[in-house]
């Protein structure tokens, strides 16, 4: 028994106590929290008595010991790190908020830098004041919880993830040399938790330095921190955890408990994100062997002409290398209100995800389906009408009862059918690209633009702020749950001098809120220089078109009026060789190996069988 306790105290933890017993994780969390109470109250007297350079020394402390907080704060009140570091949600009220609205802490840094405003400190301090009574709270909430094993090493999982993913992006602070140092501070307050004289804790250590002595955030070497630090920390946190048989909690992620980093082959999970009488099946490849031929099949198209694949080419990087979708009946017009033409999105990857289409207006690849089918421009179709034509194909009888386990005769139905092809679309994951096998260890296996083009990507370019490494997609690190549209004024024509915005509203068509105007889905980058051309329109055609794009501000540095753009709006001013690098980088994120139902394999369940049953 006093072995058992001697090894709890060592792993729970700092103190020097000579028996912190099971409460000292707890106790430090508070002292956490008791350090941004203080640091907050600081940054208030500083406001109140207007001195502008107090109040941004004031802000760096307060932000520095939130990020310090971060880990748990994310695990036990994770909405709570929302409202101070944003973005904010929508929420269901009347006046939804335009995304990428910010928290707390960087709607006070903007308006305390570059220096105080002559009136409206009012307002900064009843922000402040609110900060400090959700502190408040949570310290008494605190109060009654025991942190444990599990809290600790999911919260220390996720936060090196978010410090190597979203951190060194400059997610967080528009500041940008103070966003890896507030990025060591977040991995301090990781290390507040681990043993010392460990190998974790040496790896946290030694990352956070590194962070401290290249600063700067523009030319601070991404791949160095992300192969160098952050990968060895978070192999080393799963090593101890394993130690401790602190086990995860068993819920199907998007991010697998399995994988110890973010970066590592195998992270991501794409079933994660199926509907749910969809996951996961027994015997994957005979699913997928089935939604690749019905992929192929042009009967599931009302006329019979079309096929998935005629329009997700598998030579042209699943897309159809056109700027937008052709109507299946040109000479009828659609119906009033449908949805615009919009470019055909690459299926690679398109299974790590929680919304579709460009404007998000579904959750799960089997709502897509169904949407696709009846689509008048598109397939002109249903899934009654589909699962009714091929039923009469005794071949596919046999192939949908090898699959789903049913009679032939009642083995093809609506639901098996959208069941099968969302399969098919999730064994189109590749994540085994040329960055990926150099990130993982393979140095050689990119050149040095590439590896340049990372830290222009991740830094000077501010592409990490929207397009997520290591997805390079908009859903958001660590959870992967979460996916906001962006509003990035794409032209109609390519020019970089009094440009007009595309007409299309996008997600506005869906949810009619003035604020959503022009907003779009952030797609993936990874595959990028297989799947031209580019945005919604596919109105650029060379990658060389979008890096100019950006580099100019977006729509409202090109000459678009665009009140709500999410997008950072100036000049980036990259230079040639940075944008000959960041290309390099992009092209460096090809992979579409795998794209074939044999080189996939999932885990299996076995009540999925009669989970799809119930819906035959």
């Amino acid at each position: 028994m006093l072995k058992l306790v001697a090894a709890l105290a060592a792993v729970l933890l700092v103190a020097a106590a000579p028996n912190p017993g099971p409460t000292t994780a707890t106790l430090v969390f508070k002292s956490q929290l008791d350090t941004l109470g203080a640091a907050l109250d600081s940054l208030a007297t500083a406001v109140r008595a207007d001195r502008a350079s107090d109040a941004q020394r004031e802000f760096r402390h307060a932000r520095s010991a939130y990020k310090r907080a971060e880990a748990l704060l994310a695990y036990y009140s994770p909405q709570d790190v929302i409202a101070l570091q944003g973005p904010l949600e929508e929420g269901d009220d009347v006046s939804p908020r335009p995304y990428n609205t910010p928290g707390a802490f960087p709607m006070i840094e903007g308006a305390i830098f570059p220096q105080l405003p002559d009136s409206g400190r009012g307002a900064i301090l009843a922000r402040i004041h609110a900060m400090r009574e959700r502190i408040a709270i949570l310290q008494t909430f605190i109060a009654t919880v025991e942190v444990d094993e599990v809290a600790i090493f999911d919260a220390a999982r996720a936060e090196v993830a978010r410090v190597s993913t979203l951190d060194i992006a400059g997610f967080d602070s528009d500041r940008q040399d103070d966003a890896l140092l507030d990025a060591a501070a977040a991995l301090d307050g990781v290390r507040d938790f681990v043993p010392p004289d460990t190998t974790v804790h040496r790896a946290l250590r030694d990352a956070a330095d590194y962070l401290r002595a290249h600063a700067t955030f523009e030319t601070m070497d991404r791949f160095a921190f992300v192969t160098r630090y952050s990968i060895p920390a978070s192999h080393a946190l799963a090593t101890l955890r394993s130690a401790r048989a602190a086990d995860p909690m068993p819920h199907l992620r998007p991010w697998r408990q399995s994988a110890a980093s973010v970066y590592d082959s195998g992270a991501f999970e794409p079933w994660a994100y199926s509907a749910p009488f969809a996951r996961v099946p027994m015997d994957p490849p005979v699913l997928i062997a089935l939604g690749a031929r019905l992929f192929a099949d042009p009967r599931l198209s009302g006329t019979g002409t079309r096929s998935c694949a005629s329009c997700h080419v598998p030579t042209h990087g699943f897309t159809d290398a056109i700027p937008k979708r052709t109507s299946l009946l040109p000479a009828v017009p659609p119906p009033a209100g449908a949805t615009p033409a919009r470019h055909t999105p690459t299926l690679i990857n398109s299974a790590l995800q929680p919304a579709y289409f460009d404007d998000e207006r579904v959750r799960t690849l089997e709502q897509q389906i169904a949407a696709v089918l009846a689509n008048t421009d598109e397939m002109r179709s249903s899934l009654d009408t589909a699962a009714s034509r091929v039923g009469t194909d005794s071949s596919y009888r046999a192939a949908f009862a090898a699959a789903f386990g049913a009679a032939p005769e009642r083995a093809v139905t609506p639901t098996s059918l959208r069941v099968a092809l969302a399969a098919y679309v999730r064994s189109l994951t590749a994540l085994n690209s040329s960055f990926d096998r150099a990130i993982r260890g393979d140095g050689a296996a990119i050149s040095e633009a590439a590896r340049r083009g990372f830290t222009v990507f991740m830094g000077k370019g501010r592409c990490g702020t929207c397009h997520f490494a290591p997805l390079f997609n908009g859903v958001q690190p660590p959870t992967y749950l979460m996916s906001d549209p962006e509003i990035i004024g794409v032209p109609e024509r390519v020019t970089l001098h009094n440009a007009t915005i595309d007409p299309d509203p996008g997600r506005a068509v869906i949810d009619n809120v003035s604020s959503h105007r022009f907003a779009f889905k952030v797609p993936t980058v990874r595959n990028a220089a297989v799947s031209a051309p580019y945005m919604h329109n596919g109105v650029f055609v060379t990658l060389d078109d979008v890096v100019d794009f950006y580099d100019a501000g977006g729509g409202v540095g090109i000459g678009i009026d665009l009140p709500y753009q999410t997008l950072f709006d100036q000049p980036l001013h990259l230079t040639t060789t940075e944008k000959t690098d960041l290309i390099a980088f992009l092209r460096a994120l090809t992979d579409t190996s795998g794209t074939v139902p044999s080189a996939v394999t999932v885990t299996g369940s076995r009540r999925w069988r009669a989970t799809v049953r119930s819906g035959l």
